[in-house]
């Protein structure tokens, strides 16, 4: 969402120099918040196995699932900054093309590793894990049709001291606390209600 805003205003002024610009910055945040992730992995399982209240059997195979489909956190996240982007330079439809893309796959996959290799709970972790990081392949392929490899040149220049970042991260970091405690607050409803 934060991406959306910023790129909206800057595609409004046309300003596409900035509009690349916001996009690396919310790729490389995007990378270095899913690294973090998968770099937590076991406290991650850890702290979820003490608030979950499920047989071993179950959170087996929660863990399971969770120790494959961690590894798709870089390119979820990245998903969300090429689909907030996509949105800021007025083209939705884009999108729904990466979500059909990422669904399709993930079920056809899904499909074929029960019927025919007989996966079980691995099945859907593997198949969302591919089918991820094929929607990742889509989402890049249109930041390519859209700015060619003009966009890679500024890469460089996001690592500069200073240079907007501080904006960048404010309106980020603000959406981030807000959908953390949305989560937390619609996991604890759902762990209660069950």
């Amino acid at each position: 969402m934060g991406t959306t805003g910023q790129v909206a205003q800057e595609y409004g002024k046309e300003d596409y120099i900035a509009i690349q610009k916001i996009l690396i910055k919310g790729m490389i945040i995007a990378v270095l918040v899913g690294v973090f992730f998968i770099t937590l992995q076991i406290p991650i399982l850890d702290i979820a196995q003490g608030i979950i209240d499920v047989s071993i059997f179950s959170f087996n195979l929660i863990a399971r699932y969770y120790n494959i489909r961690i590894y798709t956190a870089p390119a979820s996240i990245l998903l969300f900054v090429i689909n907030g982007w996509l949105l800021g330079i007025h083209k939705p439809k884009l999108t729904l093309v990466i979500a059909l893309a990422i669904n399709s796959i993930k079920n056809v996959l899904s499909y074929a590793l029960v019927n025919y290799f007989g996966l079980g709970i691995n099945r859907v972790a593997i198949s969302t894990l591919v089918a991820q990081y094929a929607g990742l392949v889509v989402g890049v392929v249109f930041v390519f049709i859209e700015y060619g490899t003009t966009w890679l040149s500024y890469i460089k220049g996001c690592f500069r001291r200073n240079r907007g970042w501080k904006e960048f991260l404010q309106v980020s970091g603000d959406l981030f606390i807000r959908t953390l405690c949305s989560l937390f607050t619609l996991t604890f409803l759902k762990l209660n209600a069950a």
